[in-house]
């Protein structure tokens, strides 16, 4: 596979670097989460910021484990349930960055304007009623269509078009929308570079990619296709950043009339740009942002590719938010933005674009979450516990004819001939108390809360001897003790040894009557 020599550290033009002190101090940790996850092609271009902030618009309606995971995952104050995440830094970023000319010349002409960043938000209602609660922090932004209609879906579209300038004119399909809720958002910008590169040193050159493929041939797999370089030989902020293994060049180029600016790392040795394509070896945005005071001024002669692409994300986006920590709210706890209903993220589309060229960067993306309702009514009740982990009885019955046809008993069921047991956790944990380590299995991987039938004892079963996660050692039922009914207790799991001093003393009763009847 061939794969880029030179990383785009910094999505939408290191907002990253402007937002990292702002609302959430940590988001650069979820930033870094979500560039693992997702930078896996040729080009990629994410905004972990458009991420976040669309969750943020859902977050004031999440409760229980949904709100913590969102909390824990997105790194979000914990002070926040009751109030827009991002807001503060939203507004200032739109208000400080309006497009608004800075320079005019003496024909009226402007020739220095501030950046444009546009940061909107919206909600989308397919009928239904916000909570007063809900709808204090987010009501400006909702409004109701009828998902049913065959323009539905372009509704939204054509309000993301207008919001990103044309740069992303769609996120969902024209058509009827399958769903309940849509949370979007979305970000634009457009900046100038401080120093414009001149159009007249532009050339058409090659850029070398990195291949990891391996080949028997004496002739390498192309490595190399034509790009278009600007070329500008001027005072950069650089620096060499070393993380873990890998070096890189780092130069950081700024937007006129603010303080956007934009960074870029290059591989510095062969090595670093082989672990950089495998991305075991890329730098981080936590690195980066650390190593910025570092940078000094230098004298560069800076040749940089022109590039313009799309990205789009949503399967891989839903398993990079499981896998850094947020499953419950695909599953529901959003119980706090429609009345009488909950709902769960059904579905997250993820959109941007990119193009840097002579004069600046003009960037987008739009995030838009695909709400449901998890189910009409009041919630189930809680599960009740059944665990067959000690001997069972079964039947195979056939209810037409009223007849057995198998009958038999499980004492050991071992492990059946290739079977696998992907799932590394226990029921069970030695020295913990067992109803809470029971209810904490079924948490962790299904989400529910448990309840014990009142009819069992839940304390008839230790589950033996052998530590957790150790099966090795823990012998058969069958052939190292027997399960005998305890008065009171239920079914108990009792050692040899104690077997053997029962029978014995048993033995020794039995004598002793027999002695004083003869």
């Amino acid at each position: 596979m061939l794969l880029p020599s030179f990383i785009l550290l910094t999505s939408l033009a290191s907002l990253a670097s402007l937002v990292s002190s702002g609302d959430i101090p940590n988001h650069k940790t979820f930033a870094d989460g979500i560039s693992k996850g997702l930078h896996k092609n040729d080009n990629d271009c994410t905004s972990s910021l458009g991420i976040s902030m669309c969750f943020g618009l859902v977050y004031p309606g999440a409760s229980g484990d949904c709100a913590q995971q969102i909390t824990t995952t997105l790194h979000y104050p914990t002070s926040t349930s009751s109030s827009l995440v991002w807001g503060d830094t939203s507004t200032r970023l739109t208000t400080k960055y309006n497009g608004k000319c800075t320079q005019v010349v003496g024909d009226g002409n402007c020739m220095a304007k501030n950046p444009t960043v546009d940061i909107s938000n919206s909600i989308w209602l397919n009928g239904g009623t916000l909570q007063s609660s809900y709808s204090a922090i987010v009501g400006n932004w909702s409004r109701s269509i009828d998902f049913t209609s065959s323009d539905a879906g372009k509704t939204i579209n054509d309000w993301c078009k207008k919001k990103t300038k044309g740069l992303i004119p769609s996120v969902l399909g024209d058509g009827p929308i399958d769903g309940d809720l849509v949370a979007v958002n979305a970000i634009y910008l457009n900046a100038s570079w401080t120093k414009d590169f001149q159009e007249r040193f532009t050339n058409n050159d090659h850029f070398y990619h990195v291949t990891t493929a391996k080949t028997s041939s004496s002739t390498p797999p192309s490595s190399k296709e034509n790009a278009h370089f600007m070329h500008m030989v001027d005072s950069f902020e650089y620096g060499v950043v070393v993380e873990g293994e890998s070096t890189f060049q780092v130069v950081r180029l700024t937007y006129a009339s603010s303080s956007l600016s934009m960074i870029f790392a290059l591989p510095a040795t062969a090595a670093s740009a082989v672990a950089a394509s495998l991305s075991t070896g890329r730098l981080t945005s936590t690195k980066m942002l650390t190593a910025l005071g570092d940078l000094t001024f230098t004298r560069l002669a800076l040749a940089l590719p022109k590039f313009q692409f799309e990205s789009k994300y949503s399967e891989t986006l839903i398993s990079t938010l499981q896998e850094l920590g947020m499953k419950q709210p695909f599953l529901g706890g959003f119980d706090g933005i429609l009345e009488n209903k909950e709902l769960y993220v059904a579905d997250i589309i993820h959109k941007t674009y990119i193009n840097v060229y002579e004069k600046g960067t003009e960037a987008a993306a739009v995030t838009a979450l695909l709400m449901e309702v998890t189910s009409v009514g009041p919630k189930p009740k809680n599960p009740l516990l059944m665990v067959l982990d000690h001997p069972f009885q079964f039947w195979i019955y056939d209810g037409s004819e009223d007849v057995v046809l198998f009958e038999g008993h499980v004492g050991a069921p071992g492990i059946p001939t290739g079977s696998v047991a992907p799932l590394l956790s226990h029921h069970l944990k030695e020295n913990n108390d067992a109803g809470q380590d029971r209810a904490l299995f079924w948490k962790e991987h299904f989400y529910i809360d448990v309840e014990e039938d009142p009819a069992v004892d839940a304390d008839a079963w230790d589950g033996g001897s052998g530590s957790d996660g150790d099966t090795s050692g823990v012998s058969s039922p069958s052939s190292s003790a027997t399960f005998s009914m305890v008065p009171g207790r239920g079914l108990r799991l009792v050692p040899p040894q104690s077997m053997l001093v029962g029978f014995t003393m048993g033995m020794a009763m039995t004598v002793l009557m027999w002695t004083r009847r003869l």
